[in-house]
């Protein structure tokens, strides 16, 4: 009994195919979804780790393009169930931020998902062969340049190849686009992506109300006294949730690191040097007539330099 969900985009399934390697790009994994009802592919991509931050990437694109799924399909894998170190809870807490609601196949039955496996092998005969060829002629190729090409090839596979289980051998966006019914839940309201794709540390809130992150100190709203909490550091903020739920942000700057070494001032000269010791070391000729802070750092081998309180300079002293 063949397994098939009645209206696109009732059900999509998401799986990451064994490594493979192309050309001088190496190895490289492939994480693609697959609409249940029409063999659709909403997105495809590949990425040169396996991590679940990935997964949500695709998800995140497809979900852009054509909305959201009542249902995603996954398996038993470390990307979906335990994903940066949760254990089973980011990748299902960020389908439910969605209102999609996260299913996971039998273990040990692949043939749940063989929608996608027929896919990735169609990928293998049909794409890398060529792909691997024609990589060989282009050794300057990037991951993104050649995603941009296997992008086009994944439109070609949806929109013009006749697929032979579909009736009257039609392409996969006829049934996807003109199916009686189709779901069709668009995003409504904003999704803060930097929150679950970026990378995310953890810090244990003190009896002070306070976390330590890079040497410096930063408070925490009352009520979370020993609760852990997760940090995601930007260019120029810190952000801090308790469980999803944005609790404060800071400023944020690259830290004088050091209080054991003493903070001193120097003139950028205009030829871009300042003098330490004796020594002239050259900054930026356009900084010339600025003010900036000089700190010596790992065991007096090296001087930070900052402007402002920003690194902008960190030189081997002589």
């Amino acid at each position: 009994m063949r397994f098939q969900r009645e209206k696109p985009n009732d059900l999509w399934q998401i799986d990451i195919a064994g490594v493979q390697t192309v050309g001088h790009l190496g190895q490289v994994y492939l994480i693609a979804l697959v609409d249940d009802c029409s063999r659709f592919i909403p997105r495809a991509e590949y990425f040169r780790t396996q991590k679940g931050t990935n997964a949500l990437k695709v998800i995140r694109d497809a979900v852009l393009a054509f909305g959201r799924p009542n249902e995603i399909l996954a398996d038993n894998g470390t990307q979906f169930k335990n994903v940066l170190g949760e254990l089973g809870t980011k990748y299902s807490r960020f389908l439910d931020s969605l209102g999609i609601k996260p299913i996971f196949a039998r273990p040990r039955h692949p043939q749940t998902k063989g929608k996608l496996e027929r896919f990735f092998y169609t990928v293998i005969q049909m794409y890398l062969v060529e792909a691997r060829f024609s990589i060989k002629t282009q050794p300057n190729l990037s991951l993104a340049g050649f995603n941009k090409d296997f992008k086009s090839w994944v439109n070609w596979y949806n929109t013009e190849k006749p697929h032979n289980a579909l009736a009257n051998k039609t392409t996969l966006a006829k049934i996807y686009f003109d199916t009686p019914n189709r779901v069709y839940r668009p995003l409504e309201t904003h999704v803060n992506w930097d929150k679950w794709l970026q990378e995310t540390q953890q810090r244990k809130v003190t009896k002070y109300n306070t976390i330590s992150y890079k040497s410096q100190e930063f408070n925490i709203p009352p009520g979370y006294i020993r609760a852990k909490v997760d940090v995601i550091e930007y260019e120029d903020k810190l952000e801090i949730y308790h469980k999803d739920h944005l609790l404060v942000i800071h400023p944020y700057n690259v830290p004088l690191c050091s209080k054991e070494s003493k903070i001193h001032t120097r003139r950028i000269r205009k030829n871009g040097t300042i003098s330490y010791k004796g020594t002239s070391y050259t900054i930026d000729y356009k900084l010339g007539g600025k003010i900036v802070e000089v700190q010596e750092s790992n065991g007096g081998r090296e001087l930070l330099v900052y402007l402002n309180k920003i690194m902008i300079a960190k030189l081997k002293l002589s």
